[in-house]
Protein backbone atom coordinates (compact mmCIF):
# COMPACT_ATOMS: atom_id res chain seq x y z
CA UNK A 1 0.00 0.00 0.00
CA UNK A 2 1.28 3.42 -1.07
CA UNK A 3 0.88 6.06 1.83
CA UNK A 4 -0.60 9.12 1.25
CA UNK A 5 1.02 11.81 2.40
CA UNK A 6 -1.26 14.33 4.41
CA UNK A 7 -1.60 18.30 3.05
CA UNK A 8 -1.11 17.97 -0.20
CA UNK A 9 -3.28 20.06 -2.52
CA UNK A 10 -1.11 18.91 -5.72
CA UNK A 11 -3.35 18.01 -8.29
CA UNK A 12 -5.89 20.84 -7.68
CA UNK A 13 -2.66 23.09 -8.20
CA UNK A 14 -2.17 21.35 -11.15
CA UNK A 15 -5.42 21.23 -12.64
CA UNK A 16 -5.48 25.60 -12.30
CA UNK A 17 -2.46 25.22 -14.81
CA UNK A 18 -4.26 22.89 -16.82
CA UNK A 19 -7.23 25.65 -17.31
CA UNK A 20 -5.28 28.53 -17.44
CA UNK A 21 -1.94 27.69 -19.99
CA UNK A 22 -1.64 30.82 -21.40
CA UNK A 23 -0.69 32.49 -18.56
CA UNK A 24 1.14 29.35 -17.23
CA UNK A 25 4.70 30.35 -16.49
CA UNK A 26 3.26 33.35 -14.25
CA UNK A 27 0.51 31.26 -12.60
CA UNK A 28 3.27 28.36 -11.68
CA UNK A 29 5.58 31.27 -10.12
CA UNK A 30 2.18 32.09 -8.03
CA UNK A 31 1.66 28.86 -6.99
CA UNK A 32 5.15 28.29 -5.87
CA UNK A 33 5.10 30.40 -3.89
CA UNK A 34 2.00 29.34 -1.56
CA UNK A 35 3.49 25.18 -1.89
CA UNK A 36 2.94 23.68 1.76
CA UNK A 37 6.11 21.84 3.13
CA UNK A 38 4.57 18.42 1.99
CA UNK A 39 3.96 19.70 -1.50
CA UNK A 40 7.42 20.92 -2.27
CA UNK A 41 8.87 17.61 -0.49
CA UNK A 42 7.06 15.84 -3.16
CA UNK A 43 8.30 17.81 -6.10
CA UNK A 44 11.69 17.90 -4.32
CA UNK A 45 11.91 14.15 -4.09
CA UNK A 46 11.07 13.66 -7.77
CA UNK A 47 13.20 16.23 -9.22
CA UNK A 48 15.97 13.84 -6.75
CA UNK A 49 14.52 10.84 -8.17
CA UNK A 50 14.66 12.24 -11.69
CA UNK A 51 18.32 14.07 -11.13
CA UNK A 52 20.18 11.59 -10.27
CA UNK A 53 18.35 8.04 -9.74
CA UNK A 54 18.68 5.12 -11.69
CA UNK A 55 16.72 4.55 -14.61
CA UNK A 56 13.60 2.65 -12.91
CA UNK A 57 13.15 2.45 -9.24
CA UNK A 58 11.19 3.82 -6.44
CA UNK A 59 11.30 6.67 -3.82
CA UNK A 60 10.69 5.90 -0.31
CA UNK A 61 9.60 9.17 1.26
CA UNK A 62 9.53 10.02 4.92
CA UNK A 63 8.21 13.58 5.73
CA UNK A 64 9.18 16.11 6.67
CA UNK A 65 12.87 15.55 5.60
CA UNK A 66 14.31 12.48 4.01
CA UNK A 67 14.46 10.82 0.59
CA UNK A 68 15.11 7.61 -0.14
CA UNK A 69 15.47 6.21 -4.37
CA UNK A 70 16.20 2.89 -3.88
CA UNK A 71 16.63 0.38 -7.56
CA UNK A 72 14.64 -1.65 -9.07
CA UNK A 73 15.67 -4.26 -6.93
CA UNK A 74 14.72 -2.48 -3.62
CA UNK A 75 18.03 -1.92 -3.03
CA UNK A 76 19.07 1.67 -1.19
CA UNK A 77 20.13 3.71 -4.46
CA UNK A 78 20.43 7.47 -2.53
CA UNK A 79 19.40 8.96 0.37
CA UNK A 80 19.25 13.02 1.03
CA UNK A 81 17.34 15.32 3.65
CA UNK A 82 15.42 18.18 2.64
CA UNK A 83 16.51 21.60 4.55
CA UNK A 84 16.67 25.38 4.74
CA UNK A 85 18.98 26.50 1.87
CA UNK A 86 21.27 29.33 2.99
CA UNK A 87 23.82 30.08 0.57
CA UNK A 88 26.63 31.10 2.98
CA UNK A 89 26.33 28.35 4.95
CA UNK A 90 28.93 25.35 4.47
CA UNK A 91 26.18 23.13 3.30
CA UNK A 92 27.23 20.78 0.52
CA UNK A 93 23.64 20.77 -1.12
CA UNK A 94 23.21 18.26 -4.01
CA UNK A 95 20.15 20.68 -4.95
CA UNK A 96 19.30 23.98 -4.14
CA UNK A 97 15.44 25.15 -5.18
CA UNK A 98 15.13 28.95 -6.37
CA UNK A 99 11.48 30.19 -5.51
CA UNK A 100 11.81 28.36 -2.08
CA UNK A 101 14.74 28.47 0.47
CA UNK A 102 15.08 24.77 0.30
CA UNK A 103 17.93 22.92 -0.53
CA UNK A 104 18.97 18.59 -0.64
CA UNK A 105 21.50 17.24 1.11
CA UNK A 106 23.22 14.02 1.70
CA UNK A 107 21.85 11.97 4.21
CA UNK A 108 24.47 10.01 6.41
CA UNK A 109 22.81 6.32 5.37
CA UNK A 110 23.23 6.87 1.38
CA UNK A 111 25.71 4.11 -0.04
CA UNK A 112 26.06 6.84 -3.15
CA UNK A 113 27.71 10.23 -2.56
CA UNK A 114 27.27 12.41 -5.91
CA UNK A 115 29.21 14.92 -6.35
CA UNK A 116 27.44 17.08 -9.40
CA UNK A 117 25.95 20.24 -7.45
CA UNK A 118 22.21 22.09 -8.94
CA UNK A 119 20.60 24.51 -8.96
CA UNK A 120 16.80 24.00 -9.75
CA UNK A 121 13.44 25.83 -10.13
CA UNK A 122 10.04 25.29 -8.58
CA UNK A 123 8.25 26.59 -11.20
CA UNK A 124 9.85 24.50 -13.57
CA UNK A 125 8.93 21.24 -12.00
CA UNK A 126 5.55 22.08 -11.30
CA UNK A 127 5.17 23.39 -15.00
CA UNK A 128 6.55 19.96 -16.30
CA UNK A 129 4.22 17.95 -13.59
CA UNK A 130 1.23 19.12 -15.10
CA UNK A 131 2.44 18.76 -18.58
CA UNK A 132 3.45 15.47 -17.85
CA UNK A 133 0.22 14.66 -15.93
CA UNK A 134 -2.20 15.79 -18.47
CA UNK A 135 -0.51 15.81 -21.75
CA UNK A 136 2.04 13.25 -22.54
CA UNK A 137 0.35 10.71 -22.57
CA UNK A 138 -1.57 11.76 -25.94
CA UNK A 139 1.84 12.72 -27.52
CA UNK A 140 2.79 9.43 -26.97
CA UNK A 141 0.29 8.16 -29.58
CA UNK A 142 2.19 9.61 -32.31
CA UNK A 143 4.87 8.96 -34.55
CA UNK A 144 8.22 9.66 -33.46
CA UNK A 145 9.04 12.51 -35.03
CA UNK A 146 5.84 14.29 -33.68
CA UNK A 147 6.14 13.15 -30.47
CA UNK A 148 9.88 14.01 -29.91
CA UNK A 149 8.88 16.97 -31.25
CA UNK A 150 5.95 17.68 -29.19
CA UNK A 151 8.33 16.43 -26.02
CA UNK A 152 10.93 19.16 -27.39
CA UNK A 153 8.03 21.69 -26.62
CA UNK A 154 6.92 20.39 -23.56
CA UNK A 155 10.42 20.59 -22.05
CA UNK A 156 11.03 24.06 -23.76
CA UNK A 157 7.28 25.39 -22.07
CA UNK A 158 8.66 24.07 -18.72
CA UNK A 159 12.30 25.84 -19.08
CA UNK A 160 13.74 22.33 -18.75
CA UNK A 161 16.35 20.64 -21.01
CA UNK A 162 14.63 17.88 -23.36
CA UNK A 163 16.65 14.52 -21.24
CA UNK A 164 16.35 16.18 -18.01
CA UNK A 165 11.93 16.40 -18.90
CA UNK A 166 12.24 12.98 -20.55
CA UNK A 167 13.86 11.57 -17.16
CA UNK A 168 10.75 13.21 -14.79
CA UNK A 169 8.47 11.93 -17.07
CA UNK A 170 10.06 8.26 -16.55
CA UNK A 171 9.87 9.28 -12.83
CA UNK A 172 6.21 10.72 -12.76
CA UNK A 173 4.71 7.18 -11.96
CA UNK A 174 6.74 7.00 -8.61
CA UNK A 175 5.14 10.18 -7.49
CA UNK A 176 1.57 10.26 -9.34
CA UNK A 177 0.11 8.09 -6.27
CA UNK A 178 0.69 11.59 -4.34
CA UNK A 179 -1.57 13.68 -6.62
Amino acid sequence: MIPRLNGTHLASLLDELWQRPTERAALAEQLVAHLNDVEGFILVAWDLAATFGPSSGRLNLEPPRTIQIMDSWGKLFLAASLTEANETSNQQYLIMYRGKDIGLIIHESSPNIPIARYVHDLKSLLIALQLIRDHLDSALFKPPELRNAQIVRFAASSGLEDDRFRRLASWFPTISVYL
